[in-house]
């Protein structure tokens, strides 16, 4: 009987540390996970109440866990907007709304409105988020054009139970087209920081009915603020030189219009030094088939008119990446393609020495594209 009472003890002493413990676990059914934030710039920048006006407009996508499990289609989210001077003021004011911890542990994208990128130093609202231990660097970071941010976030998902959800499977989808330009948020503050505020963002555009979510096209940024923005097809240009990504391209040939996917894209940036001034060869190599023909036919098992056929689909790409060129330089006059940076990498005291913006816009750049078939696929 003393053995067992013993035992008894033992174990009671065992389970004691565990039990202690549970008052320090935090229930997850007591946390407000935040999925998604919108920064917008305020409207009317007196905010009663604080002695500092208020800077920023957040507007917070939190999960409701309640609708979670709900079938009935809806969105499982509560939207909040707030007006604060600091973002970390504005977490503050939300918690004293909601009546579960908040927490960013789960936040996926970062919205910001056209007026607010355009204004202010993109550096200053992101600081928050860099010290933030509990914000994951690698979420989505997205412009909206012409709208604010909170004009997103009160759209209702199409599919999924938030528009989180929604955002973040189009930039996975977007792995696989060139219309769009995809740069996370850690990689977007690397590019503000190493080339001294140039970048290219991901941009989001709302339909006119406030209704429709479209991801395409792209964020020019100079001086870490909003300079413009690229459509699809000036990003698809682009994107030749800073993404190597799929694409589908189209061609005439002797009375053929034919479709070709390009699969497998390199792109090399060479830049070299010529009589003391900065030169650029950029090499192209695309690999892709046919995808659909056109018009009159071809014989395509004949040597002759593949090379035809990849001489045509070479001049394309050679034309759209020169208008990428001509749109930077000559448009835009900013250097958001990565060509300084691949100078500075190869010729630092050069780069260190020059007006990188001022010599820009008249470096010359020589484009060379080489395209091949990865495999026949050709046979009708």
């Amino acid at each position: 009987m003393g053995k067992i009472t013993s035992v008894l003890f033992g174990l009671i002493l065992l389970l004691l540390p565990m039990s202690a413990g549970c008052w320090d676990v935090k229930d997850i059914s007591n946390q407000a996970f935040v999925t998604c934030i919108g920064l917008d710039a305020v409207s009317d920048p007196d905010l009663p109440g604080f002695m500092d006006a208020a800077e920023y407009k957040l507007t917070f996508e939190i999960i409701n866990p309640a609708k979670l499990a709900d079938n009935s289609g809806g969105p499982a989210t509560i939207i909040e907007t707030v007006e604060a001077p600091s973002i970390g003021k504005a977490v503050e004011i939300l918690q004293s709304r909601i009546s579960r911890q908040i927490t960013l542990s789960h936040l996926r994208v970062l919205l910001v409105g056209d007026k607010l990128a355009r204004q202010k130093d993109f550096t200053d609202p992101a600081d928050y988020f860099e010290k933030n231990a509990e914000v994951a660097l690698r979420m989505r970071l997205m412009f909206v054009q012409g709208h604010e941010a909170r004009d997103v976030l009160n759209i209702k998902p199409k599919q999924g139970k938030s528009l989180s959800d929604e955002l973040v499977a189009l930039t996975q989808i977007e792995r696989n087209t060139s219309l769009a330009q995809t740069n996370p948020f850690n990689s977007f503050m690397q590019d503000l920081r190493t080339t001294g505020g140039r970048a290219l963002g991901s941009r989001v555009l709302v339909h006119e009915n406030r209704k429709i979510l479209i991801r395409s096209g792209s964020a020019v940024f100079n001086n870490r603020k909003l300079a413009g923005w690229l459509d699809c097809t000036e990003t698809e240009d682009a994107n030749w030189i800073t993404r190597e990504t799929p694409a589908v391209l189209q061609g005439h040939l002797d009375g053929l219009f034919f479709t070709f996917r390009a699969d497998r894209v390199k792109t090399d940036i060479i830049p070299e030094i010529r009589e003391g001034k900065p030169f650029f060869k950029i090499k192209i190599k695309v690999e892709g088939n046919i995808l659909e023909e056109q018009g009159r036919q071809i014989d395509l098992s004949n040597p002759e008119n593949m090379d035809k056929i990849t001489n045509t689909i070479s001049g394309v790409v050679r034309k759209s990446a020169a208008m990428a060129i001509s749109k930077s330089q000559k448009e835009f006059g900013i250097d958001y393609l990565g060509l300084g940076q691949a100078f500075n990498n190869r010729y630092p005291e050069a780069y260190k020495n020059m007006d990188w913006k001022k010599v820009y816009p008249d470096i010359p750049v020589e484009i060379n594209v080489k395209c091949t078939f990865s495999k026949s696929g050709l046979a009708r």
